[in-house]
């Protein structure tokens, strides 16, 4: 996905539905870990990553490649602004009132975003983990939510939900 494509992204209150997508990038694959952690960034028993192992069983990403982000209305607040090139492991926090996701882009050369991977429905007070091989280069975390209610549109990004992370070598 390219662009700023937020139609494919609507959240209508209520039912809670969400269309979600990952795209493969060469040199970048995604792996989502979806447990629901505690907001506490404490692991979790079903698979989620909190062992300290990626999806391979291989040993995690090491503590300068762990990235513990803040949801809510409306930041997406990573603790660190660069980590090192390889296994990253992002653990998505919703400290707001509302549904969060944490959607991972890479700017390309043209300044375009392109969507790698994802973790969607991350509710108040809970937490999920994504781990992903990252190459150097600029990435955005986002929320792309979308909320339509009574009539009025909610779109948590042009709120101000989306932050740049450097990776580097």
């Amino acid at each position: 996905m390219k662009g700023h494509d937020l139609d494919r992204r609507t959240v209508l209150k209520g039912g809670m539905a969400s269309l979600a997508a990952a795209a493969g990038l060469a040199g970048c694959t995604g792996g989502a870990q979806s447990g629901n952690d505690s907001a506490n960034g404490s692991g979790g028993a079903n698979g989620s990553g909190g062992n300290g192992s990626n999806a391979s069983g291989t040993p995690g990403a090491s503590d300068d490649r762990k990235v513990r982000v803040v949801l809510n209305e409306w930041q997406v607040k990573p603790d660190a602004k660069s980590v090192p090139s390889g296994q990253v492991t992002f653990n998505a926090v919703n400290k707001g009132h509302e549904v969060h996701e944490l959607v991972v882009r890479q700017r390309s050369d043209d300044g375009a975003y392109e969507e790698l991977d994802e973790v969607d429905d991350i509710g108040k007070g809970t937490s999920k983990k994504l781990q992903m091989k990252l190459e150097p280069g600029t990435y955005e975390l986002a929320c792309l939510i979308v909320e339509k209610e009574d009539g009025e549109t909610e779109d948590h990004y042009k709120l101000g939900m989306h932050e740049t992370i450097e990776v580097a070598n």
